[in-house]
């Protein structure tokens, strides 16, 4: 019985490392769903992914459209468009939707929602919710801290428990 069912998990994994060998043969510019153990081991580092990019440990990706999900660490080396969630850290050059991790958030030119225990920003519009510290070069929108925010240009407002911070 359990025999059976190993050897069909094994077929449909052995047909899915195939199926991306294909892919990365044929130099495919975006593909569906990308699986990473961990950065240098994954399918296709440098493709777009439009749909999921899943990382057992970590994952990085040249641009996500979709959902990036990782354990430890998510890094997309351009542009996220939709969900980054991360066990400790994410990162990216910029994103639009929602990031949130269990440690901290980094990004460049950014909007939407970032969710974690520090959050560091360039440019942001949107929500910064952090459990300690919120950081933005430039912010349109509402940083929420536990102990700190600090932006040198803010529009809307800041609220913390311990300091605010603004230029």
């Amino acid at each position: 019985m359990y025999l059976k069912s190993f050897g069909k998990v094994l077929f449909v994994l052995v047909a899915f490392y195939l199926f991306m060998v294909s892919l990365a043969k044929a130099n495919v510019p975006y593909i569906p769903l990308k699986l990473s153990l961990f950065p240098p081991v994954t399918f296709l580092p440098n493709a777009t992914v439009n749909g999921i990019d899943l990382g057992v440990l970590s994952t990085q990706s040249k641009e996500v459209n979709g959902v990036q999900i990782s354990t430890i660490y998510s890094y997309t080396h351009g542009q996220l468009n939709g969900l980054q969630i991360s066990g400790i850290s994410g990162n990216n050059n910029s994103f639009y939707g929602w990031q949130i991790s269990g440690i901290l958030n980094f990004t460049g030119n950014s909007a939407g929602l970032q969710l974690s225990i520090i959050n560091t920003s360039k440019n942001f519009i949107g929500t910064q919710l952090a459990g300690a510290v919120n950081q933005s070069d430039n912010i349109i929108g509402l940083q929420l801290s536990g102990l700190m925010n600090t932006a040198k240009n803010v529009k809307v407002g800041q609220l913390s428990g311990i300091a605010n911070i603004a230029e």
